[in-house]
């Protein structure tokens, strides 16, 4: 089983794994924007997501950090996962950035 490491570069790219494999996605985030990185689209019957992680990357007041999703491939097909950075009591209208890939699964 691999681990593969997703980021910013790899929008709108498809990537191809394996059942099992882990998959991290790593998004750059400053939660004192009031913005957010969130999951908008996943397909649970192909995917597995775990709880989102926040790393800090600065000591400073007001400096950003890394936001990372664990996914876990359960079974073979082609999924799209897409993610949005907005502020989510303003809804839909507060999007200010979408990051998309597809995952092309193989069986094991």
């Amino acid at each position: 089983m691999a681990d593969v490491s997703v980021t910013k570069e790899q929008d709108g790219r498809v990537l191809a794994v394996r059942v099992g494999d882990s998959i991290s996605v790593r998004l750059l985030e400053n939660p004192t924007t009031g913005y957010a990185w969130t999951l908008e689209s996943i397909d649970a019957t192909l995917l597995e997501a775990g709880r989102p992680t926040y790393h800090g990357e600065g000591a400073g007041l007001g400096s950003g950090g890394m936001k990372t999703w664990s996914l876990r491939a359960r079974a073979p097909g082609s999924t799209r996962v897409g993610l949005k950075r907005w502020r989510h009591w303003e809804g839909d209208k507060s999007v200010v950035e979408r990051f998309a890939f597809t995952l092309d699964i193989k069986a094991g």
